[in-house]
């Protein structure tokens, strides 16, 4: 009798073990991500004649997170190209077929980086060649930022020296006193930070008859959290590449009642 209990004990044992490197190991390698397509569109990428199509793919690593992203062109007249983004991961990857140049179709890109201050990765191409025309990683706003006496940011365009002035004087002391003393002078120089682009928006523009960009750069205080205000481009295409044809900064409107004022000059 004892013999045949441990026999049985044996088989349940081995049987336990068996089930569990069952359940543990991946079957076909179903575990494993796989590439699934996110979106198409149609648009005149390679020809003004044609009805061309764009494929937008990825892999969703972690949750919403999507890496290894591209976007594969197919033409009518078996034209192909496939464009993989100088940054290739990020949430929320999104393309769209606007006109930048009144001729043919662009590819827009965009994909949030998921970091602190809503920055994206926004690229423009052109289908054939896969040639970059945009990319949000080079673009630069050409102005300067700086706390000044009484209680002010001055945002000075480079190019043109025209200044905006920030008035901060009803922000809550404590802010203040870490810049200024109690008469509004500075107790030391200081820089804002302007970084790269933030946010990228295409828009069409029936002036023109095709479709332009709107670029939003932070401008950053004492800390990354520190939202000044925005310094705002608006660009065309033009012959090889974006130029601005409208420039302003402007502040949200949730800070503007309690906050910041804005005068140029």
């Amino acid at each position: 009798m004892k013999n045949m209990i441990r026999k049985i004990s044996c088989i349940l044992l081995v049987t336990g073990v068996i089930c569990f490197f069952a359940q543990s190991t991946p079957v076909n390698g179903m575990e494993k991500s796989e590439r699934i397509q996110i979106q198409s569109i149609c648009g005149n990428f390679f020809s003004a004649d044609t009805k061309d199509k764009a494929y937008l793919s990825g892999v969703f690593e972690q949750g919403a997170y999507c890496t290894k992203i591209r976007i594969e062109l197919r033409g009518e007249h078996e034209e192909k190209e496939v464009i993989v983004p100088e940054i290739d991961s990020g949430y929320n990857p999104h393309i769209q077929a606007c006109s930048f140049d009144g001729a043919l179709d662009q590819i827009f890109y965009g994909a949030d980086s998921g970091g602190s201050g809503g920055y994206g990765y926004y690229f423009i191409y052109e289908a054939s060649g896969k040639k970059e025309l945009y990319s949000s990683q080079t673009s630069r706003a050409a102005y300067r930022a700086y706390y000044a006496d009484g209680f002010q940011v001055h945002v000075e365009n480079v190019e043109t020296g025209s200044v905006t002035v920030i008035d901060l004087s009803a922000r809550e002391k404590e802010y203040l006193y870490k810049i200024y003393t109690p008469e509004g002078k500075l107790k030391e120089p200081s820089q804002c930070d302007i970084g790269s682009a933030n946010e990228v928006l295409p828009f069409y523009n029936g002036f023109m008859d095709r479709c332009a960009i709107e670029i939003y750069f932070r401008i950053t205080g004492l800390y990354n959290a520190d939202t000044l205000g925005y310094v705002i481009l608006r660009q065309r295409f033009s012959e090889t590449k974006f130029e601005s044809f409208y420039e302003m900064v402007a502040i949200p409107s949730s800070f503007s009642e309690k906050m910041e004022k804005i005068v140029s000059f």
